[in-house]
């Protein structure tokens, strides 16, 4: 049996070559093919892997946050899964950072194996396994299964953790992203502040615009700065991220603070994500308001 492991940068490469190297020698018809050590030096390359693509059996794609957008993952990928058998693909993404929900694109389809969970492995392997002619009997399998395992899961675990102390991190969603999102939003009105202090020092401040009407009493409305006017924007930007774009009914933004109607999604994620909204509101210091029918929730400055 034919086996095609799919890769794309250093540390997928990495990850495929041990990957390789361990099926061949778990069951001696397992023949892995890694571009990377499988094609002899003066030959062509696209020629060879074209070649190793149409004689597989199976293929085994390494997959990382970084890599599952490529175009030649995602190639090599549509090739395989054109070979079937009863229906049955021929495609296995191997996850080496991250997780199934983590997939996009149309490796969606397949079903991936997480490399950091045994059971899951022993599952590829198994399937693997049946494909073989002259397969192990239950024992044999385990005893293989188990020296597999240990070699592998080793060598995956030191490769990345090299990886995570060497490489870019990578972040997971946008959502993740709020809290990172607000240190820098702060830390960007706090430069804005200065620089605007030491503009006004040298008589070059920012013309602020006149008041607008009169409060109560005859006492002249304060018009909002231009940086109370940035601090609202963002906030309303990092609400409609939390709570959903396509979950926003209305939104208005007064002198109170900001107050949004939305469907009844998008109230169950405001809820849902009730602690980033708070920390939006007091990092603001502006009053969020989410409602939905006769529901609201309110998340003051603290």
């Amino acid at each position: 049996m034919k086996i095609f492991i799919s890769w794309s940068g250093e540390t997928a490469r990495k990850c495929a070559e041990v990957l390789g190297r361990e099926l061949g020698h778990l069951h001696p018809e397992m023949r892995a093919f890694v571009s990377s050590l499988g094609i002899a030096k003066g030959q062509r390359s696209m020629e060879s892997i074209a070649a190793e693509l149409r004689g597989a059996d199976v293929g085994i794609m390494c997959l990382t946050r970084e890599n599952q957008r490529k175009q030649w993952i995602n190639y090599e990928a549509g090739a395989l899964s054109r070979q079937t058998n009863g229906g049955k693909a021929y495609v296995h993404p191997f996850l080496i950072d991250m997780s199934p929900e983590e997939i996009s694109g149309p490796l969606k389809q397949f079903q991936a194996t997480d490399s950091s969970v045994r059971r899951e492995v022993l599952s590829m392997i198994q399937s693997l396994h049946d494909e073989c002619v002259s397969p192990y009997s239950p024992e044999e399998l385990r005893r293989a299964f188990e020296e597999f395992w240990d070699r592998t899961d080793r060598a995956m675990r030191d490769i990345k953790k090299r990886m995570s102390t060497t490489g870019t991190p990578v972040r997971a969603t946008p959502e993740d992203l709020l809290g990172e999102l607000v240190d820098l939003v702060r830390d960007q009105s706090r430069r804005i502040g200065a620089l605007e202090e030491q503009l006004g020092t040298l008589g070059s401040g920012p013309v602020r615009a006149p008041a607008r009407g009169a409060a109560a009493g005859g006492t002249p409305a304060r018009a909002p700065t231009e940086e109370e006017d940035r601090t609202t924007d963002h906030t309303t930007e990092g609400v409609r991220e939390i709570v959903g774009r396509t979950h926003l009914v209305q939104e208005d933004t007064h002198e109170g603070g900001i107050a949004v109607v939305c469907d009844g999604e998008g109230y169950r994620r405001a809820n849902e994500k009730a602690d980033k909204l708070r920390r939006l509101a007091s990092w603001s210091k502006i009053t969020i308001k989410v409602s939905h029918a006769e529901e609201s929730v309110t998340f003051a400055p603290q």
